[in-house]
């Protein structure tokens, strides 16, 4: 036994969604997937986790000397009760390498980094295992679907996939997906393995939590100074879906050649319009605004590029320290499970906020009757919705298809940006006609609304289950099966 030991294991966590006050503001409200016998599982297992590797690298560094089977055991921990050397140990090997390992790669408290530290070590312990007498060792061959080792795998992808689609869902930022699965597809890489269908899945989960809305309320006016004059204000909403394609991958999400765009076809109109001016200029007659009649809604586009977001992470540790000299002490730690575990967690943030929007308002037509005492002309169309915005917003140039909107205010996870803009345009059209005076002031909400995500793009196999609402903690904690003694 090697003295003065002292064994601590500090492990630094991205991305945790366990939001921690004050900062539940920056993300939103989320539900967690764990609960407290959950963490406590978690603690328990990493514990014994500790121990055995701590117990490994002291066997690995004293194999060339040690000789003895028994001499081995004890090294271990393993009470020498006559069973043969390979059978103790990879009783051994189950109850404090590959059980915790698996149960953490499962467990719904277990942050992705965790689970993803945690499938290294067991890949390294499992190279180890013809050191310990056990060819081949327990884990199986990631080639086979079957194997402890391609459970693991699976439920780390998954552990890692749900945290960072919570992630997205509480707070609007798809960047919490793109870097897990930048990290995932490196990870698999390093295993020599592909899983095309995983990162079609997150892809599609990207698509399915960056729903977003935007919301607008204009106020349009129109004014010629010797016929008439008229305003009308327009509220509306334009879905924007990503059309990243899930078959491209994580490679289809790096190279940002997507953006999301509405409404799509089909997409319900839901532009409201009230007329709020109607003037006449002209002595003795008499105007009438008829009402406003949609014709097609707005429009508008965000390149992937140009939509940023603040993403707000906890830097997680996982402190299991022993202060003690002798290996024992770690191993009666394993026995005393702390109700709270030694996990800490600051929030922090990194990147920046900016959003770059290209928006054609929709055209809402008016006709107005104007009668005098020679009596009443046909009705007449008045400059459209479409006509007044663009003119008013581009300086004069009524030709301009639609403008570019730069420099929003970042909100919040559900209202997620906010814009206003005012701006008034005079356009001389000579003769009899003159000067008329173009006018807009409009509000624009980019809100987070992944409810709006289509039902006709539900991809049923691809669906992640929601996390519980309230997670249930009146189960005791497991404890490890089989703890180094």
């Amino acid at each position: 036994m090697i003295s003065k030991h002292a064994a601590v294991m500090s492990v630094v966590i991205w991305g945790l969604t366990l939001w921690a006050s004050p900062s539940q503001a920056d993300l939103g409200g989320t539900s967690p997937r764990w609960s407290e016998a959950d963490i406590a599982d978690l603690n328990g297992d990493l514990v014994t986790l500790l121990v055995a590797e701590y117990r490994l690298r002291l066997l690995k560094r004293e194999m060339s000397k040690v000789q003895s089977q028994t001499r081995q055991k004890q090294m271990l921990g393993i009470d020498d009760d006559g069973a043969s050397f390979a059978d103790s140990v990879r009783t051994w090997w189950l109850a404090n390498v590959v059980d915790p390992a698996r149960r953490i790669a499962g467990n719904p408290a277990a942050p992705c980094r965790v689970a993803q530290i945690v499938l290294t070590k067991l890949l390294e312990a499992e190279r180890q295992a013809q050191l310990l007498g056990m060819a081949g060792g327990l884990g199986g061959d990631l080639a086979d679907p079957d194997s402890v080792l391609s459970g693991a795998v699976k439920a780390v992808k998954r552990r890692c996939l749900e945290q960072a689609y919570d992630a997205c869902l509480a707070s609007g930022n798809g960047q919490h997906i793109i870097l897990m699965l930048t990290e995932a597809v490196r990870q698999l890489q390093l295993l020599s393995l592909e899983d095309a269908g995983f990162e079609a899945q997150a892809v599609y989960l990207y698509r399915r939590c960056t729903v977003y809305q935007l919301r607008y309320h204009s106020e349009s006016w129109w004014d010629d100074p010797k016929r008439f004059k008229f305003g009308a204000s327009y509220d509306g909403s334009v879905i924007l879906l990503s059309d990243v394609d899930p078959a491209g991958g994580h490679l289809g999400l790096i190279e940002q050649n997507y953006e999301w765009k509405g409404p799509r076809p089909g997409d319900p109109d839901d532009v409201i319009v009230s007329v709020t001016d109607c003037l006449t200029r002209a002595r003795n007659n008499h105007i009438v605004c008829g009402p406003p009649q949609p014709t097609f809604p707005a429009q508008a586009r965000i390149k992937a590029g140009d939509l940023a977001m603040k993403r707000f992470y906890d830097e997680i540790e996982v402190n299991l320290t022993n202060d003690e000299t002798e290996l024992d002490e770690l191993a009666r730690l394993a026995k005393r499970i702390p109700r709270k575990p030694p996990i800490t967690w600051t929030r922090k943030s990194e990147g920046a906020d900016g959003l770059t929007l290209t928006y054609k308002p929709g055209m809402v037509i008016s006709f107005a009757t104007i009668s005098s005492r020679s009596g009443t002309l046909p009705p007449a169309a008045l400059p459209p919705s479409q006509t007044l915005f663009l003119t008013a917003h581009s300086g004069g140039k009524p030709q301009a298809l639609d403008i570019t909107l730069g420099q929003w205010t970042r909100v919040g996870t559900q209202v997620l940006f906010e814009k206003p803009i005012d701006a008034t345009a005079t356009i001389d059209s000579g003769g009899r006609i003159g000067k008329s005076t173009y006018g807009d002031t409009t509000k624009f909400e980019l809100a987070h609304r992944p409810d709006l995500f289509p039902p006709d793009e539900i991809v049923v196999n691809w669906e992640l289950t929601p996390a519980p609402k309230a997670p249930a903690a009146t189960r005791r904690p497991l404890r490890p099966p089989a703890a180094p003694r």
